[in-house]
């Protein structure tokens, strides 16, 4: 697949990082500003608009969001480009997915209609391909705390310190927004909804962590948490975060898998400690493994429930079920699909985004 890339701006970098990804070659860069004309960019010489008429091609590239539109509306009106040769730093994906479910038409679910309408009216692939994207809106509040030199934000009232790799109110900010759409409630990423939820006095098993949110949420109505996270870059922030539910947290600094080591730890390993009553698990494709490691407890265990993530393998969502199930869990998943761009199948299809079970 040949294509242009159209701006050099600051989005230029991270397009060109992405379109790598994506086995695309690239014939040319142009660009509106006759400043930038006949300099050089990351190897290539940016050319005027024009220079697309000379050039072979199946797609242009916008590698600008603000713009996006106003550049798009350029190629249709004044070069004839057909809108499904117009996509930004996703295209080769998009097409991918595309190209694949056209040709698979049996492989479509009913409810997989409406994100692929969505795909196919803006030519591009995200994590979440519904309307609920687009109307989002969110006025999370970004702080700095001087003491610790850390940004926080004020979520659902309280403070959630944010890892120092977030050091300005920009990053801090698009991180947050992140998250909102995860949990938003048409969101297929949602642990959960109002007849899958966290009882009131559970002792609960967070693993994969990070900032803390989903242990935010229900850290008021639960006993304990026993917080799994081995990103050691979190640790400082979560501590700040739960200062004030120092006594209703436990902080365990390995990976939760099917192994039992000086960085590894199992389900369990932690039960042994702790009557675990809710499990949540998004650990980036490890959570079969860490199903494996709890065969003892979830097999005997009689009240439990978890919500384990499901969309980093395609095969994730199929090998969850059977194991939950041959432990007597009762399943479903959450509604809707994902398409994660960071999987290492392609193309990226669409996924499930959490598997809950119960008994």
């Amino acid at each position: 697949m040949r294509v242009i890339i159209w701006g050099s701006g600051g989005c230029f970098e991270n397009t060109l990082k992405m379109v790598k990804k994506q086995a695309i070659e690239i014939v040319g860069i142009v660009d509106n500003n006759s400043s930038k004309w006949g300099k050089k960019i990351a190897g290539y010489t940016i050319m005027p608009p024009d220079a697309i008429k000379k050039l072979a091609y199946d797609g242009i590239i916008i590698s600008t969001e603000k713009y996006y539109d106003e550049i798009r509306e350029q190629l249709l009106k004044f070069y004839n480009i057909p809108f499904e040769q117009i996509g930004d730093w996703s295209y080769g994906f998009t097409k991918d997915v595309l190209d694949y479910y056209n040709n698979n038409p049996k492989e479509v679910m009913e409810d997989m209609q409406e994100p692929l309408s969505y795909i196919r009216r803006k030519n591009k692939l995200r994590v979440f391909n519904y309307k609920f994207v687009d109307n989002f809106r969110s006025d999370i509040n970004i702080e700095f705390d001087e003491n610790v030199m850390l940004f926080y934000a004020v979520y659902h009232g309280k403070r959630m310190y944010l890892s120092r790799k977030y050091d300005s109110i920009e990053k801090a900010h698009m991180y947050c927004i992140g998250l909102l759409v995860e949990q938003h409630p048409e969101s297929s990423h949602v642990y959960l909804d109002n007849k899958f939820y966290v009882e009131k006095g559970s002792c609960v098993l967070d693993a994969g962590v990070a900032e803390g949110n989903f242990a935010l949420d229900i850290i008021d109505q639960v006993s304990h948490i026993v917080m799994v996270e081995s990103d050691e870059e979190w640790l400082e922030p979560l501590k700040y975060t739960f200062e004030p539910y120092k006594d209703k947290i436990t902080i365990i600094n390995k990976y939760l898998t099917d192994t039992d080591d000086s960085k590894n730890i199992t389900i369990d390993s932690i039960a042994k400690k702790f009557q675990i009553n809710f499990i949540k698990m998004d650990i980036e494709g490890s959570e079969p493994k860490a199903l494996d490691g709890g065969a003892g407890y979830l097999s005997f265990c009689k009240d439990i429930k978890i919500a384990a993530c499901a969309y980093h393998n395609l095969n994730d969502e199929k090998i969850i079920k059977e194991k939950l199930e041959k432990y007597g869990f009762r399943t479903h998943t959450s509604e809707g699909y994902m398409n994660f761009l960071w999987s290492n199948s392609n193309p990226k299809l669409f996924v499930r985004g959490i598997v809950r079970g119960e008994k």
